[in-house]
């Protein structure tokens, strides 16, 4: 975020991990080691924090784990190891970060806000119809969630969940 350095997702030692690069001509820092595929990575709104998610040995149940951007040993967030989770946005703060799991429901997916401070997950709004779910924004005073659905492969719905009413339309 400051431009000083790129942190980026690179099979460079036999499998995709985190790598950081903090000069042109230098030779990047590789982030993490432990040989499963990084799925998604974002930065924290104050570029303190990058986010993952990364699955076990292939079995595409992405969890979502929290690593400084100095680096250091990463912190898993998801709590359900057979569950998939999606990243979604930081809030404005960094205080917490939004993400998708079917972790209540294999078949779909649940909108969830992760308070870093409590190490707590929060249900904001739960699904029955199936498919995918995955928050793709916030607006600036996040009380309005925004999201996409994805019934099958072919179609894709993008949705808005007002946070204090709790009630979601089509847009």
């Amino acid at each position: 975020p400051d431009g000083k350095a790129i942190i980026f997702v690179c099979d460079m030692a036999g499998s995709m991990d985190l790598w950081k690069l903090g000069s042109p001509r230098g030779w990047p820092q590789q982030f993490t080691f432990d040989g499963n595929m990084i799925y998604e990575l974002s930065f924290s709104t104050d570029g303190r924090w990058i986010t993952f998610a990364k699955d076990n040995r292939g079995d595409e149940n992405y969890q979502i784990y929290i690593l400084a951007a100095s680096g250091g040993d990463a912190f898993k967030i998801s709590q359900t190891d057979s569950a998939r989770h999606y990243l979604g946005p930081w809030s404005k703060d960094s205080r917490g970060i939004y993400f998708t799991s079917n972790a209540r429901d294999p078949k779909t997916f649940d909108l969830y806000y992760y308070d870093c401070q409590y190490q707590h997950a929060q249900l904001l709004t739960t699904h029955e119809q199936t498919g995918t779910y995955q928050i793709v924004g916030i607006n600036a005073r996040e009380d309005t969630l925004f999201y996409t659905f994805s019934p099958t492969n072919s179609h894709q719905e993008l949705w808005e969940l007002s946070l204090p009413s709790e009630q979601d339309h089509l847009l």
